[in-house]
């Protein structure tokens, strides 16, 4: 479940559900650069272990979505078995409604995907750049700036607002040449304040690609553990093509096997720009020194390449948000949160308790992101106004409800 088929010509690339993400992009490059040294590649996210069905049923918001959409506004057509084992495609004139439900609507729900194809991009150059401060000092100041400014910025421009205990990292890709980003970060973003160290490089998409798996989290070797941007060179650099790969199965004893985390992560969206006291409450409730754990607010915008799309041309819901935001907090790595002392849980749970009234507080009260789930959620705040239609598709394709887990959509009753 990993085949992959690229066709430069036709600009698009048609992979099974299974294969993860990195290796995806991976074989796109070097299909593309064997094409004429094409810099080619397709929508999705950052994380190289996640699957291609998986993100797909998600939406796929990623880097390159401000510009150009969401993965699954890329898809063209997919191959489904459905409920009574047959074969169907999914696609325009094919139903058209389970093409519908496959842009967003979950997974593990309306049959199992077994391919999909999606078009492909080129893009010539990227430059990946971050602005790092060591501290919480401006950090209101500063989150204010960004949910103001970046809704508008370019939509070439994708930027993530990390909120840590202790520090604040902005990570972007910028389509196009630096000398462009310098003009407008030092000119027009007020994201660069005395005290900030900033860095840019330029890179092909697939130097990116890998640059931005390096610069959020890594595992840190096969016994465990993670490095982050602050263990990585700088300035920002470009990885090699082979940096997004990842084993394709999971080995015991292997590289993946071992990047478990013991976690608790929830998202949360707004529509409008979060008060001020909203803003110092989120640095307060991340910033508590009441517990020793890894805990981290990242946020994003949309942008037009998102926004542009009708809500209801595929099932993702929320495109109208301003903010999408992940949030939450790790336990520690390669064990669960039940296999270690109350003492260290206790006050994690506490801590996560408290967070999330202040997060619920000011975000939308119906709106999550299907690519962040949690056992918190309720399914149809993933979908909006989306979810009773896909319900109907869901009675349509699978009445008796045989692919289902805890947050898939139910059929509709009548």
């Amino acid at each position: 479940m990993a085949a992959v088929r690229v066709d430069p010509k036709a600009m698009t690339v048609t992979a099974q559900a299974g294969i993860r993400t990195g290796n995806l992009y991976y074989e796109i490059f070097r299909a593309g650069r064997a094409a004429g040294g094409r810099n080619l590649t397709c929508l999705g996210g950052t994380y190289p272990q996640i699957g291609f069905g998986g993100i797909l049923a998600a939406g796929g918001y990623g880097d390159l979505s401000r510009k150009y959409g969401l993965l699954s506004d890329s898809l063209i057509s997919a191959t489904v078995v459905d409920a009574k084992g047959r074969l169907l495609e999914a696609s325009e004139k094919l139903n058209p409604d389970l093409l519908f439900a496959l842009k967003g609507g979950g997974g593990g729900t309306y049959g199992i995907v077994v391919e999909a194809t999606v078009r492909l991009l080129e893009i010539p150059v990227v430059t990946v750049a971050r602005i790092k401060y060591a501290n919480l000092e401006k950090a209101v100041q500063l989150f204010d700036r960004y949910q103001r400014w970046a809704p508008g910025a370019p939509a070439e421009l994708t930027f993530g607002f990390n909120l840590k205990p202790d520090k604040i990292d902005i990570n972007m890709q910028y389509l196009g040449p630096k000398k462009e980003l310098d003009r407008l970060l030092k000119d027009e973003s007020g994201l660069i304040l005395p005290g900030a160290l900033y860095e840019a490089a330029e890179c092909d998409i697939q130097g990116y690609r890998g640059w931005a798996i390096e610069s959020s989290v890594v595992p840190a070797g096969p016994k465990g553990g993670w490095k982050t941007a602050s263990n990585l060179p700088l300035p920002p650099y470009c990885s090699p093509p082979e940096a997004t790969r990842v084993p394709q199965r999971v080995r015991p004893g292997g590289p993946l096997a071992f990047m478990s985390e013991a976690a608790q992560y929830r998202s949360a969206l707004f529509k409008t720009p979060i008060p001020i006291s909203g803003v110092e409450a989120l640095k307060e409730a991340f910033s508590a020194p009441t517990i020793r754990a890894w805990r981290q607010m990242s946020c994003r915008v949309l942008g037009p390449g998102v926004t542009k799309v009708p809500p209801a041309a595929s099932a993702f819901g929320h495109r109208e948000a301003r903010l999408m935001c992940e949030w939450g907090v790790s336990f520690g790595m390669r064990r669960t949160a039940a296999q270690q002392p109350a003492a260290v849980t206790a006050p994690i749970w506490a801590w996560f308790e408290r967070t999330r009234g202040v997060v619920a507080a000011l975000s939308e009260a119906r709106a999550e992101y299907n690519g962040w789930i949690n056992r918190f959620d309720r399914v149809e705040n993933y979908f909006g106004t989306n979810y009773p239609r896909l319900q109907q598709i869901k009675k349509k394709y699978d009445p008796d409800n045989v692919f289902f887990n805890s947050l898939s959509v139910k059929p509709a009753r009548r």
